[in-house]
């Protein structure tokens, strides 16, 4: 059994994404505590004000309403219609269909809502009534919740089982109270000119998307999308509008950005100047070199001595400058990497990693890829967001996943190289877009990155871009079932023949 319980959500935005952009502008994320609020009034920033969330759950149950739409022009239809359309007189609810706590107490809150509309309260509802089922329970365990589940989905099936074709049904009453608020989002992003399953939508909105999770506090995430290319794509359009929106707050807030990089400049060159300094003073305590002859062995004087030490020295000055100018070029990009407003990150400032911590990844990144300081998926990490596929650099692999597992990067877009096999668990599993490789299997395996063990008692599994008809499918296909066939051929047969003759004690071979 999974240690912790799924639970599906799908977002759909309450707002166009350049309304939802103004809203950002004085951050990503509001504070938590008072301390941080207290910070910000300090430095005299404003609180971040966001719109409402456009996370909505998505109910098991509700998948059967979308999943019963068959043809194209049916599923057109159910995107903008509130009517249940349904193939055939009865509705199936899958044996392999799961649960969570919740969505057992959903689903009977539905069904005793609607019972007691039309005044047919069964004894089998009376009984799973929460506070009669538990009754005399000191603790209700996991077992205990997954039980209750199955009797609420028995419930239900029964009532399934004698729906007809007329849609006046009780089961198809809790069917369309659990997809409407799903289907109202639908319409409410039809009505804006936008398509829902288009990676363009995905694009626009995969940054409100990270927003609304963060201020639910459903990060880290692991962000799940089968092409490569666009795994980096999304991940430079996060960062670009992030730092866009950073500009913007700096320009109104008069300029705080740049008063902290000038001060971290400062601060950079007292460091190198007493280090110049300290070196100089090193040096002209040495003394005079013992070389007293030249290169044909001929003695030199005092006056060629002087000036052969004069040149060395002034050519170790040199060499000390240009080095000394070169580290100061990396520790200024460093600098500027590392300046970023904790308002429009998702990391907060205690939860970056230390500068000796940066220094040691960055140089062993540069050495194994050369790719500068102020490279775009370096600059995505600063602001907790990394990409993962099998076309990077190991060395680049390797640092997000370790940040990843020190919460230093809460989001991460990859393929289907976390799937399985590396230990990168999350609070969240998110799918960007549909592909045809996103089979019930694939969905499986990486729905099961969320829900860290030990951590999190309920995992959420997020959909963004993918078609109501395709989640419906996903959430209610069963596995394909492995079964081995040993194939008995000529070669096989005369092998066997020969070592049943062959053996020491035939009759028992």
């Amino acid at each position: 059994k999974r240690w912790a319980d799924l639970e599906k959500v799908v977002y759909l935005p309450t707002a166009h994404r350049d309304k939802l952009l103004v809203s950002y502008k004085h951050g990503i994320s509001a504070p938590k505590t008072k301390a941080e609020r207290a910070e910000l009034k300090r430095q005299g920033r404003t609180l971040p004000k966001l719109l409402p969330s456009g996370l909505l759950p998505f109910h098991p149950v509700a998948a059967i309403a979308f999943g019963a739409v068959r043809t194209d022009r049916q599923q057109e239809s159910s995107s903008s219609s509130s009517s249940f359309s349904a193939v055939g007189s009865s509705i199936t609810v899958p044996s392999s269909m799961e649960f969570s706590p919740r969505d057992s107490i959903v689903l009977y809150d539905h069904m005793s809502q609607l019972a007691e509309k039309v005044k047919q309260r069964s004894s089998e509802l009376k009984q799973l009534e929460p506070s009669a089922h538990f009754r005399g329970t000191t603790y209700i365990g996991r077992d205990a919740a997954a039980d209750y589940g199955e009797k609420v989905k028995a419930t239900f099936g029964v009532w399934a089982a004698k729906a007809t074709a007329d849609g006046k049904d009780r089961a198809r009453g809790v069917l369309e109270q659990l997809a409407t608020p799903i289907r109202q989002g639908l319409q409410a992003v039809s009505r804006r000119g936008e398509q829902w399953s288009s990676q363009k939508f995905v694009m626009r909105y995969v940054l409100p998307l990270l927003v609304d999770l963060n201020r639910e506090d459903k990060l880290p995430c692991v962000a799940f999308s089968l092409d490569p290319n666009f795994c980096e794509a999304l991940a430079i359009r996060i960062l670009n509008t992030l730092e866009r929106l950073e500009r913007a707050a700096d320009e109104r807030e008069g300029g705080a950005a740049e008063k902290r990089r000038q001060a971290n400049i400062a601060r950079r060159a007292k460091k190198l100047v007493k280090r110049m300094r300290n070196r100089n003073k090193g040096n002209s305590m040495a003394g005079p070199s013992p070389a007293a002859t030249g290169a044909s062995g001929k003695k030199l004087t005092h006056d060629e001595i002087a000036r052969a030490n004069a040149a060395r020295e002034e050519r170790r000055r040199q060499d000390e400058e240009l080095r000394l100018a070169a580290a100061k070029m990396d520790q200024d990009e460093i600098d500027e990497l590392m300046d970023v407003d904790v308002r429009f990150s998702f990391v907060s400032d205690t939860e970056r990693p230390s500068r000796e911590d940066l220094e040691y990844w960055l140089t062993r990144l540069r050495k194994n890829t050369g790719w500068p300081v102020d490279h775009p998926l370096i600059k995505a990490l600063w602001r907790g967001v990394g990409v993962h596929h099998e076309g990077l650099p190991r060395s680049y692999k390797d640092l997000v996943e370790t940040m990843f597992r020190a919460r230093q990067v809460k989001v991460v877009i990859a393929t289907g190289t976390l799937a399985v096999g590396v230990n990168m668990p999350s609070r969240t599993t998110v799918f960007l877009g549909d592909s045809p490789r996103l089979t019930p299997l694939a969905f499986r395996q990486m729905a099961g990155r969320a829900g860290r063990r030990g951590h999190d008692d309920v995992g959420y599994v997020a959909f963004l871009g993918v078609p109501m008809q395709k989640i419906a499918a996903l959430m209610t296909s069963p596995l394909t079932s492995l079964r081995g066939r040993y194939m008995v051929g000529e070669s096989l047969a005369l092998r066997m023949s020969i070592f049943h003759a062959n053996a020491a004690d035939p009759p028992r071979a």
